[in-house]
């Protein structure tokens, strides 16, 4: 995400080499900051976290004065629509550690899935920035920590005279991913 408003701050004096004790007067520097920070939120990989809490990640990066702190912004959704006024709603989830081997990189290891399994989105605010939320999210995951259950039925007669003859089963899951992905293999 860029952030599209030039950032101005800090207005600071000078102090005379020869008299560090008093300020000069008249003398002041000021910066302006006209490149705004540069951020996002890195894939999540894999999508569906099957457990909580996980990490999420962030790059974010400013040219001239660095960025101090990073903002993690998410909202939840039960069928992965987005469009309705509750679920439009972005939270914040607080402030990221900077990862001291990588300067640019921040991290959330405590992401805890806070509204539940569910599909998730994402997107970051360096400090210093003004934005509203974004139209797209950064990254998405979805959090599925319910474990599928599957049984073969029994075979009636258990002794089968010929091929191929049926076997059916059951699978279910009582979250809201469902039992996608599951298939019967044939022996």
């Amino acid at each position: 995400m860029v952030n599209s408003a030039p950032i101005k701050w800090f207005l600071s004096s000078f102090f005379s080499t020869a008299e560090m004790s008093k300020p000069m007067t008249n003398v002041s520097h000021k910066v302006v900051e006209v490149t705004p920070p540069i951020y996002n939120i890195n894939p999540i990989s894999p999508y569906w976290q099957l457990s909580a809490p996980f990490t999420v990640t962030a790059q974010a990066t400013d040219e001239l004065s660095g960025v101090a702190q990073v903002e993690l912004r998410y909202r939840h959704s039960y069928d992965n629509l987005f469009d309705t006024p509750k679920e439009l709603k972005w939270e914040n989830f607080g402030w990221g550690v900077e990862n001291l081997e990588r300067p640019s990189q921040w991290y959330w290891d405590n992401f805890d899935a806070p509204r539940g399994d569910g599909y998730y989105e994402f997107y970051s605010i360096a400090v210093g920035s003004r934005e509203e939320a974004p139209a797209e999210a950064d990254a998405r995951a979805g959090v599925d920590r319910v474990v599928p259950s599957s049984r073969v039925n029994p075979i009636d007669p258990y002794w089968q005279l010929t091929t191929p003859f049926t076997v059916t089963a059951r699978a279910s899951e009582e979250s809201e991913r469902g039992c996608q992905g599951r298939a019967l293999v044939s022996l």
